[in-house]
């Protein structure tokens, strides 16, 4: 039985890279006109920053076969805001596809955080395979009635920069 654990410091080469390469061919940067010189150093900000945010919040998850840490079936970048459950990126690879792996990464985020299915839920990145599956996308909009909101990470960022501010100001 594969087991879920919080991401740790080994798994974040290989969770940043994935994240890269596959957001890199999503649609949403394939758009036309879009310069792609800087993706790599601005997106690995981007992954950081949300990273450190979820792991901070416990909602960075890896699943991995049983006794077996690093062997991966897929990881889930997520983040609690107010009422409403953020996924900022999930991966599964491709060996573990269609094994309910994301799936399983969904039912551990809203059971710690209280979540109910059903209700919105935001994502931030799309990925290369949200197009090939489009049962994947039609089943996630059913059961987590998601909402794509790709400009809710830079929100999420500019939130937490005005906190943080906000705190050194009030000290």
């Amino acid at each position: 039985m594969p087991e879920i654990r919080p991401i740790e410091k080994p798994d974040l080469k290989y969770v940043c890279q994935s994240w890269l390469y596959d957001y890199q061919e999503s649609p949403e940067m394939a758009m036309p006109g879009l310069i792609n010189d800087d993706y790599f150093g601005y997106q690995h900000e981007m992954i950081n920053h949300l990273l450190a945010r979820a792991s901070k919040a416990g909602s960075a998850y890896i699943m991995h076969e049983d006794g077996a840490p690093h062997l991966y079936r897929g990881w889930m970048v997520a983040e609690p805001f107010d009422n409403l459950p953020v996924v900022h990126f999930i991966k599964v690879k491709k060996g573990a596809m269609h094994q309910g792996v994301a799936t399983e990464l969904m039912r551990q985020f809203y059971e710690d955080f209280g979540y109910t299915k059903g209700q919105n839920c935001a994502y931030t990145h799309s990925s290369k395979d949200i197009r090939r599956f489009s049962w994947l996308q039609a089943k996630m909009k059913k059961d987590y009635s998601v909402v794509y909101l790709p400009w809710f990470k830079h929100e999420l960022v500019q939130i937490e920069n005005d906190r943080i501010a906000e705190e050194k100001r009030n000290r």
